[in-house]
């Protein structure tokens, strides 16, 4: 594979790298970039799933579906983010109580490496 190989996001037409996808700036499978999805997960469970849990009544049915590759088949089988979206998945570290997701740490790890 040509390492200098230009990428275009599908969703917003702006340009990526090899470089930006070894940084999660843009993700091959979905040909969509960091930002697009991070306005997706900002966006109402009803317009996109994308990044978020299942939100649940006080009687715990699941009222609005979120990521649950287990329980939800369009998760596991028909979603094209599948892949992508459990790494937007926010949760908390216990140790510092501090809100984080798993692409960050995956951003920061790749970032230290290179200044290593």
């Amino acid at each position: 594979m040509k390492q200098d190989k230009d990428y275009r996001c599908e969703s917003c037409g702006v340009k990526f790298t090899f470089e930006d996808v070894k940084l999660y700036n843009f993700f091959r499978s979905t040909k969509t970039c960091f930002d697009c999805y991070v306005k997706g997960k900002r966006q109402a469970h009803r317009a996109w799933c994308f990044g978020k849990l299942n939100r649940v009544n006080s009687a715990g049915k699941i009222i609005r579906w979120g990521y649950d590759a287990e329980k939800h088949v369009e998760c596991r089988e028909e979603c094209p983010d599948k892949e992508v979206c459990p790494l937007f998945v926010t949760r908390t570290n216990l140790k510092t109580g501090k809100r984080y997701t798993r692409i960050s740490r995956a951003r920061r790890k790749v970032r230290d490496e290179d200044n290593t």
